[in-house]
């Protein structure tokens, strides 16, 4: 049966230094590996929507594509949220909370 070997402090804090620098060398070094200007735009966009914060992320080669794609979800989304909302008085949750029944329910 071998016998149990006992770090020191120092060598412990030697083992955690070098495999630090090793995991930062080969990050950074696959990070110079990797070419960006192979991939498609990316755009980004938040937006406060219902209590949270709506975050959109769309991959295009055409950016004002993807701009145009994120403002019609949006506005979707801004619709839904419209007919969801407890706090709206004229809208189709509140109206059903209030009074048990949809008289013309939007179909959405």
């Amino acid at each position: 049966m071998a016998a149990s070997r006992m770090f020191s402090r120092r060598q412990a804090l030697r083992i955690l230094a070098v495999s630090s620098v090793s995991g930062l060398a080969l990050h950074w070094g696959a990070g110079l590996l990797d070419n960006k200007a192979d991939r498609p735009p990316v755009v980004h966009e938040s937006h406060l929507l219902m209590g949270t914060v709506l975050n959109l992320t769309l991959v295009s080669d055409d950016p004002s594509h993807a701009r145009a794609a994120a403002a019609a979800a949006l506005a979707v989304l801004q619709r839904l949220a419209g007919l969801c909302s407890r706090f709206d008085p004229a809208s189709q949750l509140a109206q059903l909370n209030a009074q048990g029944v949809l008289r013309s329910p939007d179909p959405a």
